[in-house]
């Protein structure tokens, strides 16, 4: 079987794409998904680094968790995948960096419109039974989306003769059907227009409308931006700083854009905020005591200082991220401890 098809991200958020553990080929279609389709900088920590197309950056901890699996089955399958060139992994103490090999071969519309020379003899003479296909590949309208975004709805692309076949019919979005009218300035497709709208219609304040369409259109967000800019902004709504003063203090929306607001830390009110038994507090703390001691330790064995080991655990390790009083608890400790003398270049444990 030869050919290709578009898969949209959008299927990512499908149930069925979503159902854990991941079988290594889901796992191998979501790092296509994750990998950048165009080269982009990204603030990690303190320093703002460039990651090219076909790369992403994760870490081993949040693969785990998205793909259901363990430690030592994730580090197999990359290693496997890395040894049949299909991907570069370099790590870090602070990320893991990936790199899908070839992804521009495969994503460049160049490489689909000049096949390589030893193909052209199959595609002059295709099979009987692909003619179909072949025609539809002409055609750069009939894409099959196996997942569609909200909006849009079933369409039935006529065939070139003008009649319609049971093989034409495709589920098209709103910015692939034909439109007697394109989108409104300053969008350059129908999708961003509509994307734009389901923003708008959810920011409380609704101000300065047209610099927040220019903002939209100069971030371009795809599926996966979009979903992280209305899971930001549903944070930042129940949040005590835009709560206050009858919603005061809410930015502009192109100000928010802007300062990527969505990816900022807010204040749940207190109602809001998850509880935890004091007694469940000292236990989690010892343990994350014990756990950030070993980072520590990592770190420092690794050549850095404990200043520099600490500001690492600080500002880039994660922990128990619903209760975050329980790594500043922990962290405190750690420093308690290091007050009371390092022995040998290392931090005792609890």
């Amino acid at each position: 079987m030869q050919g290709w098809i578009k898969l949209h991200r959008c299927i990512m958020e499908h149930w069925i794409y979503q159902e854990k553990p991941f079988s290594r080929f889901q796992a191998w279609v979501d790092i296509l998904m994750m990998a950048n389709h165009e080269d982009k900088k990204i603030l990690l920590g303190n320093k703002l680094i460039e990651v090219k197309r076909g790369s992403f950056i994760t870490s081993e901890a949040k693969l785990m968790d998205r793909w259901g699996w363990s430690k030592s089955k994730l580090r197999s399958f990359l290693e496997l995948l890395q040894n049949d060139g299909m991907i570069i992994k370099k790590t870090d103490h602070e990320k893991t960096a990936i790199t899908v090999v070839n992804y521009s071969v495969y994503q460049d519309k160049e490489t689909i419109k000049e096949p390589q020379k030893d193909h052209r003899e199959t595609i002059k003479e295709p099979q009987k039974d692909t003619n179909k296909n072949d025609k539809n590949d002409k055609n750069d309208k009939k894409y099959i989306y196996i997942c569609a975004p909200d909006g849009a709805r079933a369409y039935t692309a006529p065939s070139p003769s003008g009649s319609v076949e049971a093989s034409d019919e495709v589920t098209a979005t709103l910015e692939d059907k034909p439109s007697k009218s394109g989108p409104r300035s300053p969008f350059k497709s129908k999708r961003q227009e509509q994307l734009f709208d389901e923003f708008w219609k959810e920011y409380p304040k609704k101000k300065s409308k047209g610099q927040a369409e220019k903002t939209w259109v100069k971030i371009k967000p795809d599926e996966q931006l979009f979903k992280a800019i209305m899971d930001g902004l549903k944070r930042a709504k129940t949040s005590v700083e835009w709560q206050k003063d009858g919603g005061q203090y809410i930015p502009y929306p192109s100000t928010w854009l802007n300062a990527k607001g969505w990816e900022d830390e807010y204040e749940l009110p207190e109602e809001d905020k998850p509880k935890i038994a004091p007694e469940t507090f000292e236990e989690y703390t010892r343990t994350a005591t014990v756990h950030f001691t070993m980072r520590l330790e990592a770190l420092m064995e690794e050549g850095l200082t404990f200043e520099d080991a600490y500001a690492v655990l600080v500002e880039q390790e994660e922990y128990m991220p619903k209760y975050p009083e329980i790594k500043e608890a922990a962290l405190e400790n750690i420093r308690r401890m290091k007050n009371g003398g390092v022995v040998d270049g290392t931090v005792g444990r609890a």
